[in-house]
């Protein structure tokens, strides 16, 4: 990376750890002349005295009173590893993980007191040990691009804190018990000025499915909401040149969500599309075995039109036709071209999880890369397959015209834009409503909050552009992630369908007259060649658009 780009290396811990760095080597320089080490035998050293003897501090040996003999048991106290725990504790860890504005509520404010969550953790307490341990801690390789560190969500949720605490030196002890709540924080760059700002905007930096922004999770008390910690993260990361993107927690207490009126009426048509199913498999079954070959004729094959028994056999059984009316390659392009698009989307998925971001760049230079960069040409396979076979069909009734030739044409192109109309549009709205409805609830996890905002925002308003093939067309206000539409890989087939609607543009004029049609094919082709190469020059797009946006220079 240039140094224009060196901005995305910047640790978030950085600057806190240098200001906590400082002020250990300030308090051990102020103590190194006066702190001598008590040496003990070879390998009867705990880790934490090795690491207080490298540090040159001294321990101490706490006795009985001068007039008893006996001595209490050798132990450790040192109140300058204490006082440097506790300073890294306050000025880093404390900030970046818990709430700690005094804008917090109050029962937050208690769990998140000295007395209260850090002396527990000081002595060992296993619930405040998990929550520290769940938290995610800067990962290896983050100057190399591995930029989120999601923590431990289970453990987190598994956190149970029961302690005694006493609000004063009179009053009496309460007993505090909570749960953990797991929270993931997305934050980035902040922008510098306003010119940076609109460039960034048609930017997808703040998709949380994206490898940008930076994010990690964190583990509070379930006493303490989503805002508190946004308070508190939003005072913590200004000074550091950081802003927050959005905040997403989960604890086991809380409530769940209440069904919709939509999920409500989803889960009826599921309810009874099951029904449906089930009873025309039965049916179908039944018949078949006994044989009844007139009740599977001529109306009742309505009964068994739900039949998974029959549909799963005509899915799964391939016959070819010898009809020289088939082109028989056809099968072999669709098997091919729908492999290359499920090895792009395993490659464009698994970038959310690349541990080497920085390095990834590289790695579209060779030439066998390009099959994964330049994957997104792989459906205009399936365009010049719909172009091809409408074509073909209805080409023979253009040449030689004919008023009766040319009503023949358009009767047939009807017929077959509504077949494929109907064989369309039904699946994508089930898909469409069951993202915008139930989806939601399969969501589980550190990253939950990637498919719930998909729900939320995105099919909850829009389900209903996809099956009527209007989602490339009806955006309304986009800026960076926030594209108004459901099922975005759904583009393709709103521009067949788009595509298939304006075909009878292109033959007709052949109907009519075979030069002039010619003539008008020639424009058409013409045009389609220079109108994206114009589009590329006059905005300089890259020849690779897969994820190359996401690294432009701020």
């Amino acid at each position: 990376m240039g140094s224009s780009r060196a901005a995305f290396v910047v640790l978030l811990l950085l600057p806190s750890l240098a200001s906590a760095i400082a002020n250990l080597d300030e308090i051990l320089h102020s103590v190194s002349k006066q702190n001598k080490i008590l040496h003990s035998k070879k390998g009867q050293l705990t880790p934490l005295q090795l690491l207080k003897q490298s540090v040159g501090l001294k321990y101490e040996r706490r006795s009985a009173s001068p007039g008893n003999e006996t001595h209490t048991p050798f132990e450790e106290k040192n109140i300058v590893v204490d006082a440097v725990l506790k300073k890294v504790f306050d000025s880093v860890l404390k900030r970046i993980y818990l709430p700690y504005s005094k804008n917090a509520n109050e029962e937050c404010k208690i769990d998140l007191k000295d007395s209260t969550f850090y002396n527990n953790l000081k002595e060992r307490k296993l619930w405040a040990l998990q929550m520290v341990d769940s938290w995610g801690k800067l990962p290896d390789g983050f100057l190399f691009g591995n930029l989120r560190s999601t923590g431990m969500y289970e453990e987190c949720l598994n956190v149970w804190a029961n302690f005694t605490y006493k609000p004063g030196i009179i009053g009496p002890s309460v007993i505090r018990n909570y749960t953990g709540r797991y929270c993931q924080i997305y934050y980035d760059l902040a922008p510098k000025n306003e010119s940076q700002q609109s460039v960034r905007s048609g930017i997808p930096m703040e998709d949380p499915s994206s490898p940008l922004p930076f994010s990690y999770g964190t583990c509070i008390p379930s006493s303490c909401s989503s805002d508190d910690m946004w308070i508190s993260i939003n005072e913590t990361l200004p000074p550091l040149g950081l802003v927050v993107s959005h905040i997403e927690c989960y604890n086991v207490d809380d409530p769940p969500e209440d069904l919709t009126p939509g999920d409500q009426t989803m889960l009826s048509f599921i309810g009874i599309f099951g029904i449906l199913v089930a009873l025309s498999t039965i049916y179908d079954a039944t018949t078949s075995h006994l044989e009844r070959s007139h009740m599977r004729a001529g109306a009742w094959q309505i009964f068994i039109g739900f039949s998974l028994y029959s549909n799963l056999q005509r899915i799964f059984t391939y016959k070819i036709s010898r009809s020289s009316n088939v082109i028989s390659c056809l099968p072999a392009l669709r098997v091919v071209t729908m492999l290359w698009i499920i090895v792009v989307l395993q490659y464009e998925v698994a970038t959310d999880y690349l541990a080497n971001t920085v390095d990834s760049p590289r790695y579209q230079d060779p030439l066998i890369a390009q099959i994964v960069t330049n994957g997104w040409l792989a459906v205009d396979t399936f365009l010049f397959l719909t172009g091809l076979l409408v074509t073909y069909r209805l080409l023979p009734f253009a040449v030689p015209s004919g008023p009766m030739r040319t009503r023949q044409m358009v009767g047939l192109y009807a017929k077959n834009f509504v077949r494929r109309f109907f064989r369309l549009s039904p699946t994508i709205l089930f898909v469409s409503l069951f993202s915008a409805t139930l989806l939601r609830f399969f969501a589980y996890g550190p990253r939950a909050d990637v498919l719930t905002s998909f729900t939320r925002d995105r099919c909850g308003p829009h389900w209903w552009k996809d099956p009527l093939f209007v989602n490339n067309y009806i955006l309304g206000h986009n800026e960076g992630h926030d594209v108004n539409d459901c099922l975005d890989h759904c583009w393709y087939t709103a521009v067949d369908m788009q595509l298939l609607l304006i075909l009878p543009l292109l033959l007709l004029p052949l109907a009519l007259h075979r030069v002039a049609g010619l003539c008008w094919l020639g424009v058409v082709s013409l045009g389609s060649l220079l109108t994206p190469m114009s589009i590329i020059l006059a905005y300089d797009l890259p020849p690779v658009p897969l994820h190359y946006m996401s690294w432009v220079p701020l």
